[in-house]
């Protein structure tokens, strides 16, 4: 099994296509990486991605780069609620702007599990 967590990453194809190249037969890989909802962000979000130099996608997106990449069996989760549970406990004793929170109305937290 792999793990990748990044939202950084410009080139998700090539290198999730490098993924399924290295992993053995059989093998699994989790992915956990911020998504954005689907459709256009808001003004706000569009510029905060930009400055960042974020490569977001939504979830299915996201599962269907991974399928282009040759994985089987992709499954691809909205795990904002989950997220959001997360930053409920942290916020209060490291802050918003450490969290990283602008417009939680844009972001979503994705998940992927493939094989």
């Amino acid at each position: 099994m792999a793990f990748y967590d990044s939202e950084t990453h410009n080139l998700k194809p090539p290198l999730f296509k490098s993924f399924y190249n290295w992993l053995k037969p059989g093998g699994k890989l989790l992915i956990s990486d911020y998504c954005r909802s689907s459709g256009q962000p808001s003004s706000e979000f569009a510029t905060y991605i930009k400055q960042r130099g974020y490569d977001l996608h939504d979830v299915q997106e996201y599962g269907q780069m991974l399928k282009d990449a040759g994985f089987d069996d992709v499954i691809a989760e909205d795990r904002t609620d989950q997220f959001i549970q997360v930053l409920q406990r942290e916020v209060p004793t490291r802050g918003v702007q450490e969290c990283g929170l602008v417009d939680g109305g844009d972001a979503a937290a994705g998940s992927l599990l493939f094989e």
